[in-house]
């Protein structure tokens, strides 16, 4: 297990144009991560000061609270405020709809049939989420048997407001956490977990630093810097 986190500057469309990755091992503090991502952030809104802000990730309300607490102190808000958009990773709602649907619908192409529908409504419109939500109310009227696991799949969809892909979608965001999914494949899996592998918190941790330099084409300006310390200079005489 590791910390991962991106950030990245897409185009009106919602193309990535750049991106930059961060890892951290699990015994090291998240909040590491977050620090250098807020960096780039800053140095960001420097260049260009009417950039939006966008945040994607799942569920996890420890990630969420993190954020939050860097961002407001980041761009200087009320603890109440939020000024940036706030999405959950569309392909995880999209696993717990299907879980939601295993226990209310017992024919598989039935539960296919309603998941598209879903897709292309989410695609739609941002009341997708709501006329969702108000369907699993329905359907599990009386279903006391499901009761915990389907309250769980309500909690998840209860969350509107960061539910809306549509609107997303067309303001050039992401709609998913694909491209911090995939740092934690290169960076992480790919380098750590290979056969025969034993890391201690010193070593891994300075093979992550090298690796999110490296994956984020910074590798090239950050070893000049680090290699001044290891040049022996001579001696006068």
């Amino acid at each position: 297990m590791g910390y991962v986190g991106t950030f990245t500057l897409t185009d009106a469309e919602g193309n990535s144009l750049l991106t930059r990755r961060y890892a951290a091992p699990a015994h090291a503090n998240p909040s590491s991560i977050v620090q250098r991502l807020m960096s780039d952030l800053r140095r960001a809104r420097q260049l260009k000061p009417e950039l939006r802000i966008g945040v994607v990730q799942d569920a996890a309300v420890e990630l969420w609270r993190l954020l939050r607490d860097a961002l407001r102190a980041e761009l200087k808000v009320p603890p109440w405020a939020i000024r940036w958009r706030e999405t959950i990773d569309r392909y995880h709602l999209m696993q717990h709809l299907a879980q939601g649907l295993e226990l209310l619908v017992r024919d598989p192409r039935a539960r296919q049939k309603k998941l598209d529908q879903w897709r292309e409504l989410l695609d739609r419109t941002d009341q997708a989420i709501v006329k969702i939500d108000r369907w699993f109310h329905r359907a599990a009227l009386g279903r006391n048997r499901w009761c915990k696991r389907l309250e769980a799949v309500g909690r998840y969809i209860a969350v509107h407001r960061r539910l809306r892909y549509a609107s997303a979608k067309k303001q050039g965001f992401h709609q998913g956490s694909g491209v911090t999914e995939g740092a934690c494949k290169s960076l992480i899996t790919s380098r750590t977990k290979r056969s025969g592998q034993r890391w201690r918190p010193r070593g891994i941790g300075a093979v992550l630093a090298l690796k999110s330099l490296l994956a984020s084409d910074r590798l090239h300006r950050f070893w000049p810097l680090f290699a001044e310390r290891y040049v022996s200079v001579p001696l006068a005489a």
